[in-house]
């Protein structure tokens, strides 16, 4: 959590260290806590997968972000739809970060179009706004930046979730 909260701030050396410290701490869980992966009370590997691309993409380290992400799609199901495109949406977001406005943008919409409208969750949606307002004011009359938002504005959200 620490880390998430520093990264955001622009902490870059204090978050890559509660990273690290996260990644050490998980690295010594008895499999009674790493293999639960449908209860609050666990902290499988998809977990750390995902607060290590919530870092890397607040700070724009698309390179580390890119490598969380890989990593994350073979361990998270692929049935796991809703989580799958939270992290396509982070990475998106963590390329508008890093400066690619156009390559970020290009993934978070494909990644949100492919989501049936029921998928579209409170969490999902919110990932997807992120990308929209990380884009930089001058880039923001682009057309695939447009494109984006009018899919954003004509979507509904469905569930809390």
């Amino acid at each position: 959590m620490r880390a998430q909260l520093l990264a955001p701030a622009g902490d870059a050396d204090e978050a890559t260290a509660e990273l690290q410290m996260c990644g050490e701490m998980s690295g010594t869980l008895p499999p009674s806590i790493t293999s639960e992966v449908h209860s609050i009370a666990g902290w499988a590997e998809d977990r750390l997968r995902y607060i290590q691309a919530w870092v890397h993409a607040h700070l724009g380290e698309r390179e580390q972000l890119d490598g969380a992400v890989e990593h994350a799609h073979r361990v998270v199901a692929a049935e796991a739809r809703r989580f799958r495109a939270q992290f396509g949406l982070l990475q998106a977001f963590g390329h508008v970060r890093a400066g690619d406005v156009s390559g970020g943008v290009r993934l978070a919409h494909v990644v949100y179009s492919r989501q049936p409208v029921e998928h579209r969750t409170t969490m999902v949606t919110s990932l997807a706004e992120q990308v929209l307002e990380a884009v930089p004011l001058q880039r923001s009359g682009e057309q695939i930046v447009t494109d984006y938002r009018e899919l954003l504005a004509g979507s509904g959200r469905k569930a809390i979730t």
